[in-house]
């Protein structure tokens, strides 16, 4: 009878075990249970947009002020092997940059370039081979060149306002050159449209006919186009500030690329003090914000190889 009894107790308990094991979660169980993973879930991709965010921002202004930087060496290079720079680069809208006002020289100046140019290995950029072909008043001219093999060449940067929406941001630094000769036409010492030698015209330099501008292409993106002046002015007193008048956009001074020039009569070697701001709050994902830190700006010193043999006439002669 004892026997039958514990086997009695020993199946109920066992039945019991199996009930508890079996229940499950009850209902209240389950919605913490959720709440609590929901919190987790979201507290993980919280920080992981707050990482992507903060990569992205970071990773934008990195890369702006590198571009920047590229774009200053560069234009410092060539400057440094300027025979003449304007004090004022406006001097030249309107006979060689268009009255666009989207458009605005800043840096302008003349530099001796090698001859053959060379910008194109698949072209026959040779100089002629006989100087007898040519008509007498231009075999010296052949003659001359073949000796020195260098000519004057003009570069012009400006800034552009991007109007189109076509870059990523507010505006753009572009490059132009008028080369003495066609590139693709040097046997025959062909002139580019619109070329004359700086060196007969001096400060009142203008192009002999229209010039071609459609050859200005855009040596970096992501300028800057508004507003944060020094406190302290543009330029020192014994330098010019180029472009004279900067562009304007909405009644905001726009000095995000200017240049201070040394004016050429006053010294023997010009030098120019350059300054670009770019602009990385599009690419950060914060366009329109004026915030400093989207704003990295940049400036060098460069001193110019300045020849006495063309620096400019004054005014009226």
């Amino acid at each position: 009878m004892a026997i039958h009894n514990i086997k009695h107790i020993w199946k109920k308990y066992i039945a019991a075990d199996r009930k508890r094991t079996t229940a499950g979660f009850t209902l209240p169980e389950l919605v913490v249970g959720m709440a609590v993973a929901g919190l987790g879930v979201y507290a993980v991709l919280a920080l992981l947009v707050s990482l992507l965010g903060t990569e992205k921002r970071e990773t934008a202004k990195s890369q702006t002020q590198q571009e920047m930087a590229l774009a200053l060496d560069y234009i410092a290079s060539e400057i440094q092997e300027a025979e003449y720079i304007y004090p004022d680069a406006t001097d030249l809208q309107g006979n060689v940059v268009p009255n666009d006002p989207n458009i605005t020289p800043v840096l302008a100046f003349w530099k001796l370039e090698e001859v053959p140019y060379r910008t194109n290995p698949s072209a026959d950029e040779d100089l002629p081979a006989d100087c007898s072909s040519f008509s007498s008043d231009r075999q010296s001219e052949c003659t001359a060149l073949k000796t020195s093999r260098h000519s004057y060449t003009l570069v012009i940067y400006s800034i552009k306002q991007d109007s189109g929406g076509l870059w990523e941001g507010p505006a753009q630094i572009t490059r132009f050159q008028l080369r003495k000769y066609k590139a693709d036409e040097l046997s025959t010492l062909t002139p580019t449209d619109g070329y004359r030698d700086p060196r007969d015209a001096g400060f009142n330099w203008t192009p002999s006919t229209a010039i071609d501008f459609s050859g200005n292409a855009a040596l970096v993106d992501s300028v800057d186009y508004g507003s944060q002046p020094p406190s302290d002015g543009y330029c020192p007193a014994d330098y010019n500030q180029s472009p004279s008048t900067l562009p304007n956009n909405n009644g905001e001074d726009i000095d995000s690329f200017y240049a201070c020039v040394r004016d050429p009569q006053a010294v023997g070697n010009q030098d120019a003090v350059i300054f670009i701001r770019g602009n990385a709050a599009q690419q950060a994902g914060a366009a329109g914000s004026r915030n400093p830190v989207y704003l990295p700006s940049l400036q060098t010193r460069v001193q110019a190889r300045s020849q006495s043999d063309i620096l400019p006439l004054p005014l009226g002669q």
